[in-house]
């Protein structure tokens, strides 16, 4: 499994712990460097409840791009010849699920 396969996975079980009643769909894409943060944020707007995650180390080369030559002037790059810096590739993030209606986290009954 890839990083971005976790972070689908972990997306759905996210999902998947609301109690359901009346539902409401949720649609959730993106096209972002941390695509799971992205997803989360828009789930975060969705359901009014902020969600903790850490994301994954990025290991494989096929998921990391060097931006040294993007973000570093001349000085820097004299300064520390050996440093690079690494960041994410962009990467697509699609979810479909439902919510319910009115969770019992928002209306503070128990389920």
């Amino acid at each position: 499994m890839t990083i971005r396969t976790y972070g689908a996975v972990a997306l759905a079980c996210c999902i998947a712990g609301f109690p359901a009643k009346a539902q409401i769909p949720v649609h959730i894409r993106v096209s972002h460097p941390r695509p799971l943060e992205a997803a989360l944020d828009q789930l975060e707007k969705k359901i009014g409840l902020p969600i903790n995650y850490e994301d994954p180390r990025y290991e494989c080369a096929a998921e990391i791009q060097d931006v040294t030559d993007k973000v570093q002037n001349a000085q820097q790059r004299a300064a520390h010849p050996s440093t690079r810096i690494l960041v994410p590739k962009a990467g697509t993030l699609a979810f479909e699920a439902t919510l319910p209606a009115q969770p019992c986290y928002r209306t503070g009954t128990e389920v």
